[in-house]
């Protein structure tokens, strides 16, 4: 895979990253077409749930960490999945039809392998690697295609 975007923040200033999911969503010269689905990849700690809380919160929407449910949906234009413990193939078939709605969809424990499957079935995404760094408050955000 091929990064497109790096940037090295702490987790109070994402202003530059949510900058880069606002450009993706629209026609860009990074992926060429508007991407809807950002798959968030990095270990526990690091940051997945924040980064969309974050992007909530500057859009005015409450919003709160799916980690004990599948699906939490914000105002019907932003969903957010967590996948952790939850890849069977029930989960994955919800996942797919889900993906047809109309919004930004933030997948967390998110991979390489998901970002190829959901390509091969013509949906716009991206793979969002998020880092530790030698320093403990900040995080390296890489974005692949």
């Amino acid at each position: 895979m091929q990064s497109i975007f790096h940037s090295t923040n702490t987790k109070e200033q994402l202003n530059e990253i949510i900058g880069f999911i606002k450009l993706l969503q629209k026609e860009n010269s990074y992926t060429k077409k508007p991407i809807n689905i950002i798959l968030l990849k990095g270990e526990v700690g690091m940051g997945k749930s924040h980064l969309v809380h974050e992007y909530c919160k500057h859009k005015g929407i409450l919003s709160s960490s799916p980690t004990f449910a599948f699906l939490h949906e914000y105002n019907n234009e932003i969903f957010h999945y967590d996948l952790y413990l939850k890849n069977d193939e029930y989960a994955m078939m919800r996942l797919y039809e889900s993906l047809a709605n109309k919004g930004l969809h933030f997948i967390e424990w998110g991979s390489e392998t998901l970002y190829l499957q959901l390509q091969n079935m013509g949906f716009s995404c991206i793979l969002l690697e998020i880092l530790p760094t030698d320093n403990t408050n900040t995080r390296d955000y890489n974005f692949l295609i």
